[in-house]
């Protein structure tokens, strides 16, 4: 056994399969330019659980009663959020596990919708084409990550838990072209969750998402504003790149990370 091998064991095994379903993640989701999928986001989650088997571990991660590695949960959940304007806990039920499938549904189109202004244009545009459409890619992978976290699809206790910090990363990278350290500089944990926090009150409040399918949950000035905020905080967490060009380009030609 090599050196870094007995370093590896050493470790627990839960951020070594963190670390393992990060890779895939970034692998499946970002560097092979393919649609995203609901297997491939079960996938990453079942990762989590049960790593890939490539580093050397200990016995796996005690998995909560709650969690069943790789599905959406069949179980309510009620959280506390807190609504920001009015300083006040707010106790709501989460999504009922019979509409997470049609809002992942939903979510994954928008998402690999948005992928298209990715990739290199070719031949003439024509109304309605999505590259015409104004882009921040910044704002473009906050409202794609509070919606997923407003769906809250697993089963996992916290509200923006491993699986959720993952879905962020690969969706700052995929549209930005860079990962999403938090907790780097202090009071940055509080003012994430703090967003989170609100996106997820301006999802829940109006009551229209409980119903076993996908209803329009519109967007509003509110919901903007929120995802402006995490989009400037993002911004702040871009690093200093040698090119700008390339940056502005998100992860055009894919293949390393800088």
């Amino acid at each position: 056994m090599t050196p870094f091998e007995i370093h590896i064991q050493c470790l627990p095994a839960v951020l070594i399969h963190h670390a393992e379903a990060l890779v895939y993640a970034i692998e499946n989701l970002v560097f092979s330019q393919s649609p995203w999928s609901p297997s491939s986001i079960k996938q990453v989650h079942h990762t989590l659980y049960s790593g890939r088997g490539q580093l050397p571990t200990s016995p796996n991660i005690k998995i909560p009663y709650s969690v069943v590695p790789g599905e959406y949960r069949t179980h309510a959940i009620i959280h506390n959020i807190l609504d920001v304007a009015s300083g006040k806990q707010k106790t709501v039920r989460l999504l009922s596990p019979a509409a997470i499938a049609p809002y992942m549904e939903r979510w994954i189109i928008g998402v690999n919708r948005d992928m298209v202004r990715l990739q290199p244009y070719t031949g003439a545009r024509v109304a309605g084409d999505p590259m015409l459409i104004p882009f921040d890619p910044y704002e473009c992978a906050a409202t794609h990550f509070f919606h997923f976290v407003s769906i809250n699809p697993f089963g996992d206790v916290k509200k923006v838990g491993r699986i959720s910090r993952i879905i962020l990363n690969c969706l700052v990278l995929l549209f930005a072209g860079h990962l999403m350290p938090i907790g780097d500089r202090k009071g940055d944990e509080e003012h994430f969750l703090q967003l989170v926090d609100k996106a997820s009150w301006c999802f829940y409040k109006s009551g229209k998402f409980d119903r076993g399918r996908a209803e329009e949950n519109e967007e509003n000035e509110e919901k903007r504003m929120v995802c402006r905020e995490l989009a400037l905080f993002m911004l702040a967490k871009a690093p200093r790149l040698r090119d700008p060009e390339r940056f502005k380009q998100g992860i055009g030609s894919r293949g390393s990370i800088h």
